[in-house]
């Protein structure tokens, strides 16, 4: 990134580019992944905030040590990209949505009297469990083996679906989705804030749903703004070549 700081730049870009940067817009509340083709200026827009603050956090946080997993994620090849995806994000995501999905009804069932927004938080995590469990069972069967098709092929493979274009803007509609239970989680829990007067369990909520809003903030900044531009680019080559 060049200095000063270019409000143009889309905020996926920052992230692909240095992904240290997701720190600042995690804690600012900037959305880079579902909303990574929005510039820096207009992002800032959108939450009220000063782009000359979120400049300075951003030029901090590139003085910062980089993580050199996520600094290697874009140098990898498009199979390698999806398996580290895979082994990384959906796993987490099999693993942690159940439990995550159970705890707010559990607490729910005891205090949902007491704590109306209980009721917020259960409806969303079972929307953002209904979207992303079929919508990564799609991904893994359907696109990633497509796109590695594409990756080891010389010339345009044909695909029953049509474009590779067509499956990455489903995926992209559905990142969407659950972007916005995400936002609801977000809301329901007044941005993860617990009444003093909660119980232990109640308690237990923030610190999983601060790690289920983080993770998919990642993995879908992954895939919107590297590995599907790759592979739409990939076709795009292969079809000049037919």
């Amino acid at each position: 990134m060049q200095n000063p700081i270019d409000l143009s730049v889309a905020v996926g870009t920052w992230v692909r580019e240095s992904p240290l940067t997701s720190r600042v817009f995690e804690r600012m509340g900037i959305d880079y992944c579902c909303g990574g083709k929005q510039s820096l200026e207009d992002a800032c827009l959108r939450r009220n905030l000063d782009p000359r603050i979120v400049a300075d956090e951003l030029q901090a946080a590139l003085s910062e040590p980089t993580d050199s997993s996520d600094e290697n994620f874009g140098s990898l090849s498009q199979t390698e990209m999806y398996d580290t995806i895979v082994a990384t994000h959906h796993e987490f995501m099999k693993s942690e949505l159940p439990r995550l999905t159970t705890l707010p009804a559990k607490v729910r069932q005891v205090h949902g009297e007491k704590y109306q927004w209980l009721g917020d938080l259960d409806r969303a995590f079972t929307r953002l469990r209904e979207e992303l469990q079929p919508h990564m069972f799609k991904e893994e069967q359907v696109l990633f083996s497509a796109i590695r098709s594409l990756e080891r092929s010389n010339s345009l493979p044909s695909f029953p679906f049509g474009s590779i274009e067509n499956p990455v803007h489903m995926m992209e509609h559905e990142h969407n989705e659950a972007g916005a239970a995400l936002e609801q989680i977000c809301e329901a829990t007044s941005n993860f804030s617990i009444p003093a007067d909660a119980c232990n369990t109640c308690r237990a909520l923030p610190d999983g749903q601060r790690e289920l809003q983080s993770d998919p903030h990642v993995h879908i900044h992954k895939e919107n703004n590297i590995l599907f531009p790759l592979a739409t680019q990939r076709a795009v080559s292969l079809k000049g070549k037919s």
